[in-house]
């Protein structure tokens, strides 16, 4: 039974947003992160499975990665790839994928997920909403204009 990412955590004004791509037949894992300053990443499995890079690293910046399109949206990537194809690396399972602000010593930004095979979306930052001013209808009635003419007084209203 697959469940949704369960997101704890605080995140830092500078993500916009975190994801991963993730191939189960390989077991090679990108954590993709677009954030406004450096960032550092972990992965953690949880499941008790064998994992063990649990570490918190320094996210390197896309330029240093593999110019795949999934990657375009995104300014920081931390690979996990496997010894070789289908062995080490990231087993399928369920992990803690966390980001926090390099320098930052808190649990940061993270999800307890079980991987999905391809690109998966896990957190986007609400975006800015600028203040709307007040609509002004020229057609509408006011408080002082009355919707409806009275008659004025000593006239017919016949």
């Amino acid at each position: 039974m697959l469940t949704q990412p369960v997101a704890s955590g605080s995140p830092a004004p500078i993500l916009q947003r975190v994801g991963y791509r993730y191939e189960t037949a390989s077991h090679s894992f990108y954590l993709m992160v677009q954030a406004t300053a450096a960032v550092e990443v972990r992965l953690e499995r949880i499941d008790g499975g064998n994992f063990g890079d649990s570490g918190w690293t320094l996210a390197p910046p896309s330029s240093q990665a593999p110019d795949y399109e999934q990657f375009a949206d995104f300014n920081y990537l931390r690979n996990y790839p496997p010894i070789a194809g289908g062995v080490g690396g990231v087993e399928p399972g369920r992990y803690r994928v966390s980001v926090r602000q390099q320098g930052s010593s808190g649990a940061g930004l993270f999800f307890e997920t079980q991987l999905l095979n391809g690109r998966v979306i896990l957190y986007a930052a609400p975006e800015p909403i600028s203040s709307i001013p007040p609509v002004l209808n020229i057609g509408m009635a006011s408080a002082r204009t009355p919707l409806r003419q009275q008659p004025a007084a000593g006239r017919d209203a016949g």
